[in-house]
């Protein structure tokens, strides 16, 4: 199902989708949340941006009973670690 989202911090004209597979639980939409920022990130230019970002979920497949919300995630960086021998 196609998941749209909107970036509170960067205007309310630019919305997003990305298509989710997952199972949606509605006890626990920061989930959805986390994978609409992943989908940001990896391939809408979201490396670029300062974290935490303010992310609304604006529709979730159609179901008109999803309740619109807000939620500020973040990113964690993951440290890369690379050893040179020295001469």
């Amino acid at each position: 199902m196609k998941i749209k989202y909107t970036l509170s911090d960067y205007g309310e004209d630019d919305f997003y989708e990305f298509e989710y597979h997952g199972r949606l639980d509605k006890d626990h939409p920061e989930l959805l949340a986390e994978k609409a920022a992943e989908d940001y990130f990896h391939n809408k230019g979201g490396w670029e941006c300062s974290w935490p970002i303010k992310l609304t979920i604006t529709d979730v497949g159609g179901h008109s009973n999803w309740q619109l919300t807000t939620f500020e995630v973040d990113v964690e960086n993951i440290p890369m670690f690379r050893a040179y021998k020295v001469k």
